[in-house]
């Protein structure tokens, strides 16, 4: 069975560049996360490089900003607000190399650090002071290192946090190391925009040129299951419109068994059992599927945060005691760019936007996956994990036994069906909670019953169709459509 490591997810040989201790060049794409316990990560890449008096300036990417911005030059999809592509990056605005050995980084305050990177042992050099407090680095040593699965010769400074009097600080970062490899560059830092008012320290997990690490996202990653493994998804779809024919509208789960894992070259081939169940009716379907992945097939890469009309992040998130990968973003669609005021908005299509909103974790593939368009004729449709078992870890809550679903199903009766002002429900087992909602799932009655049997009065409904679901205490759900007519 493939290991997946938190640090290192792809292995890839490292092909040397002589980088030189260099922190970062024109080319470079690096992913680093919460050290020493990985949570967020944080990419980098540069829109741009110029030289100007011999100085090399590295120009960030820049991200969305959470202020809401009126363009008197762009018309959006409902007016013409954007949001501004203008907040630095969590390593600042810009970079200022003076190619020898200093480098200036500029926080959301345009605060400048500046960095010499001697090695002179024994020198001690302040990168940013302010009326409170210090910050300085000093040359340790050089030493070898295991960079990403990869010996390289690496240069160490120890960051020193004091008080304006040179008393020390125990803060986050004091004591931490700053770490610079001769062929990779940077490889252990901290966050810059936010400092100093938050002190986090960040560590290379990705590196993209030369390539090494967890520099992308393959369906090797996420697609990766074993025989015994199980996932169960809810599946739905509605129609905001409800004279839409009745097909639109379904609700399922949908479970796979992981019965047989092959493996080539270039991809991975599984035989599954699946199980197939509609809420709302007695239809099960049983059968054998085949799904091929091919391995190499990129989801995404470096950098995961940069914004090109979806917003995106990549973290290590818990399931139920086991951390795992997850890649997320939220797409909306027809997402346009003013350059005049460099701001994103949807472009005016004469009609609301579609939204994608996706999630993919490593080793239990498309966790949710939900598209939306707002409006009378919109709709929604979308698919989520509500239970997996991978080995011995068990997570989220399983559909009791689709089986058990089926005969519920044939034995839920509700009448009269059409009905006018009261109807009557009986199941076999007890009912805990009887709730009625229209077809885009709009709460209209609820009502706690725990009873075989409960007289509802529908009388306030207006004539159409709807949905009635009923809550049982040992995890069950069952839905059934009603006729209201008058």
């Amino acid at each position: 069975m493939k290991k997946i490591y938190w640090f290192i997810l792809l292995l890839i040989p490292l092909q040397i560049f002589g980088q030189d201790y260099k922190l970062i060049t024109s080319t470079s794409k690096k992913l680093f996360t919460d050290y020493p316990e990985p949570f967020n990560t944080y990419s980098i890449s540069f829109e741009s490089t110029k030289v100007i008096d011999g100085d090399s300036i590295y120009y960030n990417y820049f991200n969305l900003s959470n202020n809401n911005f009126e363009s008197d030059t762009c018309y959006f999809w409902g007016g013409p607000y954007c949001d501004q592509q203008n907040a630095p990056s969590w390593i600042g605005t810009d970079v200022t190399y003076n190619n020898v050995d200093s480098y200036v980084f500029y926080n959301l305050n345009h605060d400048s650090l500046h960095f010499s990177f001697n090695t002179n042992t024994g020198d001690t050099n302040i990168f940013y002071e302010d009326s409170i407090q210090k910050f300085l680095i000093t040359y340790e040593n050089t030493d070898t290192l295991n960079v990403l699965e990869n010996l390289d010769s690496a240069r160490y400074y120890k960051v020193i946090h004091t008080d304006i009097h040179g008393n020390t600080i125990n803060s986050q970062l004091n004591g931490q190391n700053i770490i610079i490899s001769k062929d990779i560059g940077l490889v252990q830092f901290f966050v810059v925009d936010s400092f100093p008012s938050v002190l986090k320290p960040v560590y290379l997990i990705g590196n993209a040129s030369p390539t090494a690490g967890f520099y992308q996202l393959t369906n090797d990653m996420v697609y990766d299951y074993q025989p015994g493994d199980e996932i169960q998804y809810k599946e739905r779809s509605y129609y905001s419109n409800p004279n839409n024919p009745p097909w639109y509208f379904y609700e399922r789960y949908r479970k796979h068994t992981f019965l047989d894992r092959q493996e080539t070259n270039d991809s991975l081939i599984y035989k599954i059992y699946q199980e197939l169940f509609y809420v709302d009716s007695a239809d099960v379907f049983n059968d054998t599927i085949v799904k091929k992945y091919l391995k190499s097939e990129v989801i995404s890469q470096i950098p995961f945060e940069k914004f090109d009309g979806r917003t995106r992040n990549l973290k290590l998130v818990d399931y139920c005691d086991t951390k795992k990968w997850t890649y997320s973003f939220i797409h909306y669609q027809n997402a346009e760019y003013c350059e005049a005021d460099t701001c994103w908005g949807t472009a005016d299509v004469f009609g609301p936007p579609e939204v994608h909103t996706y999630k993919a974790v490593c080793g239990l593939g498309v966790y949710y996956n939900k598209y939306t368009v707002s409006g009378f004729d919109g709709y929604t449709i979308y698919s989520s994990v509500v239970y997996y078992k991978k080995g011995e870890n068990i997570c989220g809550d399983e559909v009791v036994g689709i089986v058990d679903n089926y005969v519920l199903v044939n034995n839920v009766d509700i009448r009269p069906n059409p009905a006018s002002s009261i109807i009557s429900v009986s199941s076999p087992v007890e009912i805990d909670k009887l709730i009625i909602s229209d077809l885009s799932g709009r709460l209209l009655l609820q009502k706690s019953v725990l009873s075989n049997e409960v007289t509802v009065d529908i009388s306030s409904l207006k004539s159409g169709l709807y949905l009635v679901n009923m809550l049982f205490d040992d995890g069950l759900r069952v839905t059934k459509k009603i006729v209201v007519h008058k």
